[in-house]
């Protein structure tokens, strides 16, 4: 448990879960789980609570959908500071067949709440240094592609 905050009607819980990878290497993987304060109450009191009072969002997911679908189109002439992030890690993608074990995104252990289900968190996400053979050309030129590191503040829902 890494932080907690309450809004008008929901407890929200910020763990973090560490996964061991094929070779030995470990992602952290950072989720928010919620509650609403009347179950919380009700379960404090009986001891009991249900699995469907409680949710859990994978931020890490969250934040990787909403950098590669979050792009703005170029006829809405807008400058989303996502954009920044969405080549970048859309090429990465498209070269490591979708792995994102190498990709860090760090969740600063604060969550704060803005009410009617919504939190407020940061997240540090850092590309790593890759290269790539361009086989256009006669001469395979190798293309090297610089690590690419941004910090960001996003504004989750929890609401479906």
């Amino acid at each position: 448990l890494c932080s907690m905050d309450l809004d008008d009607n929901l407890v929200a819980c910020l763990i973090e879960e560490t996964q061991m990878e094929n070779d030995s290497r470990s992602i952290v993987i950072p989720w928010m789980t919620v509650i609403s304060r009347e179950d919380l109450s009700c379960a404090g009191n009986e001891g009991i609570l249900d699995e469907e009072s409680v949710k859990s969002f994978d931020l890490r997911a969250a934040i990787f959908d909403h950098i590669l679908v979050g792009k703005c189109s170029p006829d809405d002439n807008c400058t989303s500071p996502y954009d920044a992030l969405h080549e970048p890690l859309h090429n990465y993608l498209s070269i490591f067949d979708g792995d994102t074990s190498e990709i860090t995104i760090s969740v600063t252990p604060k969550i704060i709440a803005c009410a009617k289900g919504h939190f407020l968190f940061h997240a540090f996400i850092s590309i790593p240094q890759y290269s790539e053979v361009d086989d256009n050309d006669d001469e395979h030129t190798n293309r090297i592609h610089p690590p690419f590191n941004g910090n960001r503040l996003f504004l989750f829902s929890t609401c479906k």
